[in-house]
């Protein structure tokens, strides 16, 4: 019978099928990685330009520019749609709830930062989970009244254990020392995995019709522990090296040389790195444990060193799961294949060739400024003068003409439309056009109307567009609805949400499975957006024109187009600038206009 060594042997040939580090696709991210920080290309010279052209990284900082744009620019690009018998304002509290729980991980930074992995490591890839997790807070009482410190208590929220074996009670009443208080800070929790850490059926185009997904990561032992794992097992476990994916690690951090200190072995032994894996597997686990179901099911697993990682009160770290919760996201996604392409992969070639060229301009300059001699041998008396290209110098020679300059070569007449020719290229492969990085100086002229140019860089943007659209359908839009499913199934709080202006209570556990369907906004670009807003704009006064739509179209349906305004505008709280159909302050506001209009018809009639 098999037993749980077995089965880590069995997840260790896994992760060995399916390293991209033993692929080309190692060797790739690794040159993306020094091309993006313009690291030397291999091909220099001694005493030639080592010129580097920023190709890689100006058209993925350009990519992620117009991202950030998109999605960090105020408006809803994202939210869920209602369901049957639901209003849009429950649904609008459940995307204000899971909009919460990306800024509560750092949305933002890890956006950023999964951008660079798709654009320069070929995909980006987000675990997320429910995280059991538990606070520890300390605080003294000192002559404190039990009501007092009772009230001390009931200020704090999520509290799961109080310990006051150090508090005592003093001869009048009082309680004198130290209280520990135990919380519970579990949530959902989203990580960013580095692509090279990162293993899963190569077989499978998506990571949901993969037959498993391992990730490895380095933390330090006390975080293993805080996590609830034995500490006798703990201090044994070790950090692995891996040849390629060191390599890869290394290329990311080589701009500011910080990989030579990356491992450091002067820690303590709580701080000391060690390296876990964990896996996602459909496994048939009685094979392995006694006890276990049979029937092939999805498994978690949690090893490290050879070795199954077990609690303190000695359950192994295997538990069966639902699904597998990892989010990808591939720029360049090939049909029916585990991986595709990046923005690194396709310039890469293009920074090289660029180089050369430019590298061959420099050095044509350089010999034209301080150009190369030909000498009768023996008829200069100091060669050194030769060296010296101040104005005005003097050579002494003991023959006249023997000093004479050799000629440069003409820089080719084809060199200056070839740098055109791969700027045009360039433009072709990434997608990203000079007019929409507003490097092209000569689109501003007054022959050009005004508003040819914004036209011109909205065509520009429409491959990145897509891009973005792909990115919300693909990877933003599924990553909400698992924040939801995991909301429902173990977040317990009561929220205060912030809905169409309003406070609202939202208990996520009440709300029920499926995930909603999430809509992806049409105007995904500011400038979109503004665009969108000035046909509403036209809209809204056509039906208020019109006396018969006037009739359907009511308060309830003005308030709509004014929060959609207001959204497509950037503009997240409309209620700063109009009160919302039903508020207790336009209820008050309604009823005032309603007492003055009746005065005024009492003095009319009198």
């Amino acid at each position: 019978m098999s037993t749980p060594e077995q089965l880590v042997k069995d997840l260790e040939r896994l992760v060995q099928e399916s390293d991209s580090s033993q692929s080309e696709a190692g060797a790739q991210r690794e040159r993306n990685h020094r091309y993006y920080a313009m690291e030397p290309l291999g091909n220099e010279m001694p005493g030639r330009s080592r010129y580097i052209d920023p190709s890689v990284m100006d058209t993925v900082e350009s990519n992620k520019a117009f991202m950030r744009e998109v999605f960090f620019s105020g408006r809803r690009t994202v939210k869920f749609l209602p369901t049957d018998g639901e209003s849009q304002q429950d649904a609008d509290a459940k995307t204000a709830y899971v909009n919460r729980q990306l800024k509560l991980n750092g949305w933002f930074q890890i956006f950023r930062d999964a951008l660079h992995d798709a654009y320069v490591a070929k995909r980006c890839v987000v675990h997320v989970e429910w995280d059991e997790d538990e606070d520890v807070s300390i605080f003294s009482a000192v002559e404190a009244s039990p009501d007092h410190l009772q009230w001390q208590l009931q200020q704090i929220a999520d509290i799961t254990d109080v310990d006051m074996e150090s508090v005592q009670q003093n001869p009048d009443g009082t309680l004198t020392g130290r209280v520990r208080v135990i919380t519970d800070s579990s949530r959902i929790k989203i990580t960013l995995i580095p692509p090279e850490n990162y293993f899963r059926d190569s077989y499978a185009d998506y990571v949901e019709n993969a037959s498993f997904a391992i990730f490895s990561e380095d933390i330090t032992r006390g975080e293993l522990i805080s996590q609830g794992f034995a500490p006798a097992q703990v201090s044994t476990l070790d950090s692995e090296e891996r040849a390629r994916r060191s390599e890869e690690d290394n290329a990311r951090r080589s701009h500011d040389g910080l990989w030579n200190s990356y491992r450091v072995y002067s820690r303590t032994d709580e701080q000391e790195m060690v390296t876990t894996y964990t896996g996602y597997a459909w496994l048939d686990m009685s094979r392995y444990m006694d006890g276990a179901p049979d029937g092939v099911r999805l498994y978690k697993v949690r090893y490290a060193d050879s070795e199954i990682l077990r609690y303190e009160d000695g359950r192994h770290a295997v538990e069966e799961v639902s699904e597998m919760p990892f989010f990808e996201w591939t720029q360049y996604k090939v049909s029916h294949s585990s991986s595709g392409m990046c923005a690194a992969d396709v310039m890469a070639p293009m920074q090289k060739t660029t180089s050369t060229m430019k590298r061959g301009i420099i050095d044509n300059m350089q010999m034209t400024n301080s150009t190369r001699w030909e000498v009768t041998s023996g008829a200069v008396k100091d060669l050194r003068a030769l060296l010296d290209t101040t104005p005005g110098g003097v050579v002494k020679t003991r023959t006249p003409g023997a000093v004479r300059a050799l000629e440069t070569p003409q820089l080719s007449p084809m060199t200056m439309p070839a740098l055109e020719m791969l700027e045009t290229d360039k433009e072709n492969r990434s997608g990203i056009s000079r007019l929409s990085k507003c490097m092209n100086k000569d689109a501003v002229s007054n022959q050009n109307a005004d508003n040819m140019i914004e036209r011109l860089t909205t065509a520009a943007h429409k491959r990145i567009s897509g891009e973005a659209r792909d990115f919300a359908e693909t990877f933003l839009v599924p990553i909400m609805r698992y924040i939801y499913t995991l909301g429902v199934r173990h977040d317990y709080r009561v929220y205060q949400l912030e809905v169409a202006g309003q406070q609202q209570e939202a208990v996520p556990q009440q709300w029920s499975e499926p995930a909603p369907l999430a809509d992806v906004s049409v105007t995904l670009t500011p400038q979109e957006g503004v665009k969108q807003a000035t046909s509403l704009m036209q809209m809204h006064q056509m039906l208020s024109m019109d006396p018969t739509l006037g009739m359907l179209y009511g308060l309830q349906q003005r308030h709509a187009m004014a929060e959609e305004l207001f959204d497509l505008m950037g503009v997240e709280d409309a209620s700063r600038f109009m009160m919302t159909p039903g508020s207790p302050e336009f209820m008050q506001t309604q009823q005032a206009m309603q007492e003055q209009q009746a005065m005024q018809q009492q003095q009319a009639m009198q």
